[in-house]
């Protein structure tokens, strides 16, 4: 429990200070503080290296440009989330639901996404997919910078 609220606080205090700076929507910072969800935000340009988004419902938001370096997405569902041009260095999406998402432009430097559900996404132009963990993540219709990439199509 006070690890838990320990976590709130810095989430808390990193939105707060990213409020002032960013274009990201202030009421959806907010909201993504409190509850550690927030479908369809404007998160834009959000600062929020090392956040903890276990089993948090994304799906939708616009998170373009935002430092999510060393996030943790655990079980997450990001179903058409935008991550275009994000810093996802050494992010966590182990098992996350990432179906229809733009990471057109990410930073996917260490990434792991083992066990993630890539359909319909859109990985191409992306930097550091060489250190990817990407292979046992489910991959169909999904664009990588070589090509489509159907092997877990049914």
């Amino acid at each position: 429990m006070y690890l838990q609220f320990l976590r709130f606080l810095f989430l808390f205090a990193t939105l707060t200070v990213a409020t002032s700076t960013l274009a990201a929507d202030a009421a959806h910072l907010k909201k993504l503080a409190a509850l550690g969800e927030c479908k369809a935000c404007d998160l834009k340009g959000a600062v929020l290296p090392f956040g903890s988004f276990k089993n948090a419902d994304l799906s939708g938001a616009d998170l373009s440009g935002a430092n999510l370096k060393g996030a943790d997405f655990y079980s997450a569902s990001l179903k058409g989330t935008k991550f275009g041009k994000a810093d996802l260095t050494e992010a966590n999406f182990n098992g996350a639901d990432l179906t229809g998402a733009d990471l057109r432009g990410a930073n996917l430097y260490r990434v792991n996404l083992l066990g993630a559900r890539l359909l319909d996404a859109d990985l191409s132009d992306v930097t550091g997919l060489g250190k990817v963990t990407i292979g046992e993540a489910v991959l169909c219709h999904t664009v990588l910078p070589s090509g489509i990439e159907n092997r877990d199509c049914r």
